[in-house]
């Protein structure tokens, strides 16, 4: 019987160390694929950091470069902007010498329009002074004729 528990003790103890050895190969196994888990999660951590970085780095030169579009665009409308009021410019500064000409031309017309007038006022009184003396000369010649039929 002691034959028999030693028996028994030996297959325990064997059993025992076998499962040992398993538990032991299982927690080796366990803490490999936990290694493995955190270095897979480091290298996780560390392409997403990258790919951040990176989509960081192409926002950072997508910005740029709109920036750079923007600045070309304003400066096209500004030197359009600027062509359309020297466009303007040229124009209203044509538009008020044309006004400053008719200006012009309304004073030479109206000096010219009191010049007529007195002109005109000069032949009025030299048609009266001459239909005067064509009424003098008329009534002298009407003597003078008067004179020479009777005489």
């Amino acid at each position: 019987m002691i034959l028999m528990v030693v028996i028994t003790g030996l297959i325990m103890v064997g059993g025992g160390m076998l499962l040992m050895f398993f538990a032991y190969k299982k927690h080796n196994q366990i803490e490999r694929l936990a290694y493995q888990a955190e270095l897979t999660i480091e290298s996780a951590k560390k392409e997403m950091a990258a790919e951040r970085r990176e989509a960081l780095l192409k926002l950072k030169d997508e910005l740029h470069q709109r920036r750079l579009e923007f600045k070309n665009e304003e400066r096209k409308e500004r030197a359009e902007l600027e062509r359309i009021r020297a466009k303007v410019m040229a124009r209203f500064d044509l538009i008020e010498q044309r006004e400053n000409e008719v200006q012009i031309a309304r004073r030479d017309l109206q000096q010219k329009e009191r010049e007529l007038s007195k002109i005109n006022d000069q032949i009025k009184i030299a048609e009266k002074k001459s239909q005067t003396i064509l009424q003098e000369l008329t009534i002298r010649l009407e003597k003078a004729s008067q004179m020479t039929q009777e005489e």
